[in-house]
């Protein structure tokens, strides 16, 4: 533990770091980056107990895949890490398909119509809104409904 705090900063703020509030509970994270390029991860949690826990020694991978796992729909009240995926200000699931992609689709509904549909805009919740690649209008579609081609 000492070796941790010797190499701790005297003083951080969450100027150029990460802060997220939850806004069901007063809970907060805040998520710093430390002068050996490893992050921490403080957060506080009133419901919970232990309602304070504190994580070290986290590399960005690392630390962007406990955001997405731990803090989904949290807000985001400044966030500088690279790979945070946030929508609407919100933390959210990263898409799996991304903009201008052209995937495959089968319509859920009568499990026979399909087609190639460009992917436009990532709407949360695993929607997108797509065009069909022919041209014939836009469509919502869900990502359990798609596949690569």
């Amino acid at each position: 533990m000492e070796e941790l705090i010797k190499g701790l900063p005297d003083y951080i703020t969450e100027r150029g770091n990460t802060l997220l509030v939850r806004s069901e509970s007063d809970g907060v994270a805040f998520i710093a980056q430390l002068p050996d390029n490893t992050y921490m991860i403080f957060s506080h949690l009133p419901e919970n107990y232990p309602a304070i826990s504190m994580e070290f020694n986290l590399s960005e991978i690392e630390v962007v895949v406990e955001i997405h796992t731990n803090f989904n729909g949290w807000k985001v009240q400044k966030c500088n890490i690279a790979g945070v995926y946030q929508l609407d200000g919100e933390i959210d699931t990263p898409p799996e398909f991304q903009s201008g992609e052209v995937v495959h689709w089968e319509d859920p509904d009568d499990g026979q119509t399909s087609r190639n549909v460009k992917i436009h805009t990532y709407q949360g919740d695993s929607s997108y809104l797509a065009t069909e690649v022919d041209g014939t209008g836009d469509i919502e579609v869900m990502g359990n409904e798609l596949t690569r081609i």
